[in-house]
């Protein structure tokens, strides 16, 4: 990630990579160049702490703009409290008010809002809210045996969801895809209750 970011909107939602970047617009049924807020893939989850203080100077830079509300959202991976630990910490080194639990928020101007996918208990990614949004499609069931048949040959699966993802695109008709653009081509169930708690996030973010 560089330092050239475009900020052009006073709502801007930091994500952990460009999978979150296409979802997240199409979990609020919004175009991802909607004016009214802006998704920015900071690359990787180390990178938080990196982008959010060129942002804040970015933003410094443009009179026409200010910063009404900011949202952060980054994967739990294996380690749910470290994942919220280190976007707390990203917020706190920014001297932005910090919200102290997942899925809350801190402050009014800017209002800042945190969200650990799938959640701050969890292991987990975006693409583990991927795999079970289509829990109960006919597909999914072809591609867990697969996956399974490949675990009982002792052949390891590095990342069960993102393998998931790929192999579940594929059988889709959708070949070399990623779940961030699978969501554009609307793969993914986003009525289902795994994505609830995210899309009231969000829409909290929106109200604003």
């Amino acid at each position: 990630m560089n330092g050239n970011i475009d900020v052009r909107c006073s709502r801007i939602v930091l994500v952990e990579g460009k999978d979150e970047e296409y979802l997240l617009p199409k979990l609020l049924n919004q175009d991802s160049s909607n004016d009214d807020i802006q998704f920015v893939s900071v690359c990787d989850n180390k990178n938080f702490n990196k982008i959010l203080p060129t942002i804040l100077k970015h933003l410094k830079q443009k009179k026409n703009i200010k910063l009404r509300l900011l949202g952060l959202v980054g994967d739990s991976d294996y380690n749910p409290e470290g994942a919220l630990a280190r976007l707390q910490h990203a917020v706190k080194n920014a001297g932005l008010p910090v919200p102290k639990l997942h899925a809350s928020f801190a402050g009014t101007c800017p209002m800042v809002g945190i969200f650990v996918v799938p959640n701050s208990t969890t292991c987990g990614t975006i693409d583990t809210l991927c795999r079970e949004s289509v829990a109960n499609d006919v597909p999914t069931k072809c591609v867990n045996d697969y996956l399974g048949c490949l675990e009982s040959l002792n052949v390891s699966v590095r990342n069960p969801d993102k393998s998931f993802v790929y192999a579940y695109s594929i059988a889709v008709g959708m070949p070399g895809v990623r779940a961030g653009e699978a969501a554009r081509r609307n793969a993914w169930n986003f009525n289902h209750p795994t994505f609830l708690p995210l899309s009231v996030f969000l829409k909290k973010l929106m109200s604003y």
